[in-house]
């Protein structure tokens, strides 16, 4: 018989530090996997964030953290994918995996295996660090060879894409334009002042790679909203809105 667990529809989600959800000791770091679940009727959605710091396409598996996730897939379950920042530190040769690499791990153990189980994966492209230039506040493009590959991916597999990239690319130039340059290091990325936390980041922080808690409701909302556009009718339905996560 199947638990009331089971009879719900499970969103996994896998990559790095960008999606990981985290203590209160780390706050404001929040991951976007971690605010997902406020975006989803809990009655028929469970969010699963199996996502760790540190961790690469190849780091990830070999460590047998996919074959937890394939453990506990069902059916027409969802499966989100998103890495490439940790691939792309060829210093760090525990974690770096080159570009045809990453697309090998994609293609032959993310989608192959979730479709196997019967789930539906959905690959993501990574979210864009906070690299902009100085003069102009547009934000250059993080790990464009990743960002790349996994577009192809997505289309040598028909596997379905949110091109979180692009979308926090633009959603990151506008808030430049929008409130001045470095707009972005006090709205979305994990920033802080002394004194302002406590915890581990209680000498404040200044951190332009990982989000806090405002940054990853944005880019979570991106993703739940995206369902709506890759006509995913059951997540679509299940969306709501929650009562307040626009920074702006």
């Amino acid at each position: 018989m199947k638990t009331e667990l089971s009879n719900k529809t499970t969103i996994f989600t896998v990559g790095d530090s960008l999606v990981q959800t985290y203590t209160e000791d780390y706050a404001p770091m929040t991951g976007w996997g971690q605010m997902l679940p406020i975006y989803f009727n809990e009655a028929h959605v469970v969010v699963k964030n199996h996502a760790i710091g540190g961790r690469s396409s190849g780091s990830f598996l070999r460590e047998g953290r996919f074959d937890k996730v394939l453990q506990d897939l069902q059916p027409g379950d969802y499966v989100l994918i998103e890495f490439g920042h940790n691939d792309a530190t060829w210093n760090k040769p525990e974690r770096y995996v080159p570009v045809l690499d990453f697309k090998a791990n994609l293609t032959k153990h993310y989608i192959a295996a979730t479709r196997q189980c019967g789930g539906i994966p959905i690959l993501i492209t990574l979210v864009n660090r906070n690299d902009y230039d100085p003069n102009t506040g547009k934000f250059n493009v993080s790990f464009p060879e990743y960002v790349q590959a996994t577009r192809e991916v997505a289309a040598e597999t028909a596997a379905p894409l949110i091109d979180l990239n692009a979308m926090t690319v633009e959603y990151f130039d506008r808030l430049n334009h929008e409130y001045g340059i470095g707009a972005t290091e006090t709205k979305i990325f994990n920033h802080a002042k002394p004194g302002e936390y406590a915890g581990v980041y209680a000498n404040g922080v200044a951190d332009n790679t990982h989000l806090q808690k405002a940054g990853a409701m944005i880019v979570a909302g991106m993703v739940a909203k995206s369902f709506r556009t890759l006509g995913i009718d059951k997540l679509a339905r299940w969306y709501r809105e929650p009562e307040s996560y626009n920074i702006t």
